[in-house]
């Protein structure tokens, strides 16, 4: 890939490739400085600023200070494209591995607000779905019997977009 980089440097889909390689290969540094520059050349691509997020989150494992960059770009990426599923469970994700699940939560219920005034949320309005679904404090008897329920919620975001199956079971595994 750095090779047909090299020959064709404004090749954007080689570039995400090349992220993804990079963050497979454990080099999250690596993968930051490609998304970074894959970023000048499409600075308002939702897939490229979710893609430099998604290196940066994976960064903070050696570098804390990536998480406020991480989130800054999640942000971004939603604000391109409110439909960006993955980009709202990454997010989420991400706040909670920080300490934030409540944050996380409230991401959660703007994602399906957003959903929902954009007209492609099926159901009844989020708060009446998301009332009971997660827990603040971890798991509890009392949560243990609406575990499916919070399952269900971010199947229901997933569902909306583009969205991997292991952030909504990370994210349900924090949350759920």
């Amino acid at each position: 890939l750095a090779g047909l980089i090299e020959k064709n440097p404004g090749n954007l889909p080689a570039r995400l490739a090349l992220v993804a390689a990079k963050l497979g290969a454990g080099d999250a540094a690596g993968a930051v400085a490609v998304a970074r520059e894959a970023l000048e050349l499409a600075p308002d691509d939702d897939l490229v600023v979710f893609n430099l997020a998604n290196a940066l989150a994976t960064e903070t494992t050696t570098r804390p200070d990536a998480a406020g960059q991480a989130i800054a770009q999640y942000e971004r990426a939603v604000q391109l494209n409110p439909r960006r599923a993955d980009a709202y469970l990454n997010y989420a994700a991400l706040l909670v591995s920080t300490g934030k699940p409540e944050a996380a939560y409230e991401l959660l219920v703007r994602a399906l607000w957003r959903y929902f005034e954009i007209g492609i949320y099926p159901a009844e309005p989020p708060p009446k779905i998301l009332s009971h679904a997660f827990s603040y404090g971890g798991k509890s008897e009392k949560n243990e019997k609406k575990k499916g329920t919070g399952q269900l919620v971010l199947e229901r975001i997933g569902s909306f977009g583009p969205c991997g199956n292991h952030a909504t079971t990370n994210l349900c595994a924090y949350l759920c």
